[in-house]
């Protein structure tokens, strides 16, 4: 496959999803365990948003979860017309925990990053909320994918948002901290690369 095809799925391809960003239909793009991305219209009008977390629990195109309410809640505030959600690690799990025992490179996902690529180019700006690493994760190997990802997602976009202050360990707070810390203002990420 060349660099601009889009891996198919039981949901359509990622071209087909981001095409449809305006389509006021959510849109999933789900393989087996994995969910690689998720497309949530808010509003007729406003940015298309990227936001990357830690790994997906529930949502897709019928359903929410605590984070994705969270996440539309905000998005409504914010004038966002497109939350668009991938993930440090596409394994599907509603316990982070549940990631201990796999290795990095499964629980990243074989397409993950094509389809962060491709995502990221479609949108207007990109926030990173992974929070802290998952129970059972080792930081040191955390951190290695998420400045992994950072530096791809840092080559289509420049400045790179999170909201809130970060959490003590200095990462970007997930949604779930958002409301709870009062902390809702969009920053330019900063993190030593």
């Amino acid at each position: 496959m060349s660099e601009i095809d889009c891996y198919p799925s039981a949901y359509g391809t990622c071209q087909e999803i981001l095409s449809h960003l305006h389509s006021m239909k959510r849109k999933c793009i789900k393989e087996g365990n994995y969910r690689y991305l998720l497309s949530i219209p808010v509003a007729d009008l406003g940015t298309r948003t990227l936001f990357i977390l830690s790994n997906p629990s529930t949502a897709d195109e019928n359903e929410d979860d605590p984070t994705t309410r969270n996440l539309q809640k905000w998005a409504r505030e914010q004038g966002i017309s497109d939350v668009v959600i991938a993930n440090l690690y596409a394994y599907c799990s509603s316990r982070p925990g549940a990631l201990k025992n796999i290795p990095d490179t499964e629980a990243s996902g074989s397409k993950n990053d094509l389809m962060i690529e491709k995502a990221a180019r479609e949108v207007d700006q990109v926030i990173v909320a992974w929070g802290n690493p998952s129970s059972g994760r080792e930081r040191e190997e955390f951190d290695i994918r998420a400045r992994t990802l950072l530096s791809m997602l840092l080559s289509t976009h420049p400045i790179v948002y999170c909201v809130g202050h970060l959490t003590k360990d200095g990462y970007p707070r997930h949604p779930r901290h958002w409301y709870i810390a009062k902390e809702q203002e969009k920053r330019v990420y900063k993190w030593n690369l």
